[in-house]
Parts: structure tokens; C-alpha cells; sequence
């Protein structure tokens, strides 16, 4: 599975040039966005009882390990769909630096 935050995606991004502790604050804002993205698109795959099951997971065990693993389980096509959007926020991240 490709990386998100890889040495070129960096590089592309401009963040290689910044000292470490802003470069880490910014990825660490840029894997926050990703996340919550990624989620919402998995999310909108699961029927009514597997939305129900992840919220109390949710709930009970407020563990993101257990999140993945739910969501691997039962989000058809789960890989490729982590794929795309990794590639689709890369592409418009850098879209977006470029354009500034």
C-alpha cells in the first residue's frame, strides 16, 4: 500500500525545507484531515446494523486500532478505497501548493 506522507510527497509539498518541529505540526494537521476524510468515505459504506456495531465500538472500547480493523472487515473493497483516497489527497495537496 503506498504511503502517504513518503519522502517525494513531502518534498513536493515544500514541508522538506521547514525545521522539524513545524513540519511535524503540519503533517500531523495534514494526517488529521486525511483521517477524517477517509473515514467518512468508509463510513458510507456500511449498512444501518455494521454503523450501529462501529459506534459502540466506538463508544465501549474508543480504540482506533479496533475502528481499522472493523472497517477492513466489513467496508467492501477496503484497500482500494484507501488507495484512492490517499492518492486523491495527495494529488489535490499538492494541486493546492502549487496553485498559492
Amino acid at each position: 500500500m503506498e504511503q502517504l506522507f513518503d519522502e517525494n510527497f513531502i518534498k513536493e509539498l515544500g514541508l522538506d525545507k521547514l525545521p522539524e518541529k513545524e513540519r511535524d505540526e503540519i503533517i500531523s494537521s495534514l494526517l488529521e484531515i486525511f483521517s477524517k476524510r477517509l473515514f467518512i468515505r468508509l463510513i458510507k459504506n456500511l449498512n444501518q446494523e455494521q454503523a450501529e456495531k462501529l459506534n459502540k465500538i466506538m463508544e465501549d472500547e474508543n480504540n482506533v486500532f479496533s475502528v481499522i480493523e472493523f472497517l477492513a472487515k466489513n467496508v467492501p473493497d477496503y484497500d482500494l478505497i484507501v488507495e484512492d483516497e490517499i492518492k486523491a489527497f495527495k494529488t489535490e495537496a499538492i494541486d493546492f501548493v502549487k496553485n498559492r
